[in-house]
Parts: C-alpha cells; structure tokens; sequence
C-alpha cells in the first residue's frame, strides 16, 4: 500500500470519527487487476477499502450531484483535474462549496495517456492535502499528432 493510501484512509477514518464529514467519495478496488471504482465510505471502519494508484481515473465530483443537500458535509477525493472539475459545478451553482471537503491528493498523471500531459496535476483547492505537491511541468500532450504530422503519406496509410 502507498503511503498516500494509507494517509487517505487515515484521514477519512478521522474525518468520519470527528463527523466533520457524513461520508467520503473516494476510490476503491475491484476484483479485476487494473481498475477501481468509485465507493461512498460512510463507516471510520470502511476506510480501508480506500485505495490510491495509477488505476484511479474516474473523476469523482460528479458523484456529489446526487447529493446536493447534505445532512453533513461531503468528503471528495480530488486530483488537480478533479478540483477544476469542483470548482466548474460550485460556480454554476450544481454544488455548495460549504457543503463540501475536499481532500487533496497530487497526481504524478496516472493510466490514461492526457494524464500524463495534465498541466493541473496539483489540486487548486483543498481543506486538506494527502501528500506532497507534486512538480506540474506537463508532457508533450501533442506528441502523438507530431509523431503522426512527421510520417510520409505511406505511412499515415499503414498506420490507419
């Protein structure tokens, strides 16, 4: 487990203890190797079905909607991409900031090939932060076309 997992769970635990939070949206496993899935943690002792690796690609801010009036605030999990996300639904008044903690964790780009071009990989926003923040110089996110304009016409044909 990573540390970032670790603290991730570590601080929903807390955050659900304290009730600071009714329930935290984070990721978690699935029986098949290479993919999570969104969960909902509502117990201090569910926290360790939390998870953080190279396979946390769903975006999780969407899933606040269901809840636009909560008892108690509502725990995200947010990566750079994610917090803009966040901060897109709070100004078009789809979510109330107050209703909200958001948890932070930078990402070092994860599975899908834009992530490891994502300039925002820091969050923008965040009540807390798991983790350092992580270096934002971004990739080449237009290597494949310039690898695609580079090629003779015989070899755009071979390629599709």
């Amino acid at each position: 487990m990573s540390d970032i997992a670790k603290k991730l769970q570590d601080t929903t635990k807390r955050l659900l203890e304290d009730e600071t939070v009714g329930y935290v949206i984070g990721w978690g496993a699935t029986k098949f190797d290479g993919k999570t899935k969104p969960v909902f943690i509502t117990k201090p002792e569910d926290a360790g079905q939390l998870v953080w690796n190279e396979n946390c690609v769903n975006s999780l801010a969407k899933y606040a909607l269901d809840n636009k009036y909560p008892d108690g605030k509502i725990g995200i999990c947010i990566r750079g991409c994610d917090s803009r996300a966040v901060n897109r639904l709070v100004t078009d008044n789809q979510l109330v900031r107050e209703n909200l903690y958001l948890i932070g964790i930078p990402c070092e780009g994860v599975e899908m090939e834009v992530c490891k071009a994502c300039a925002h990989r820091n969050p923008t926003e965040y009540d807390e932060l798991v983790g350092d923040l992580v270096n934002e110089t971004p990739g080449d996110r237009f290597a494949k076309v310039k690898e695609l304009e580079a090629m003779t016409p015989d070899e755009r044909y071979a390629f599709c």
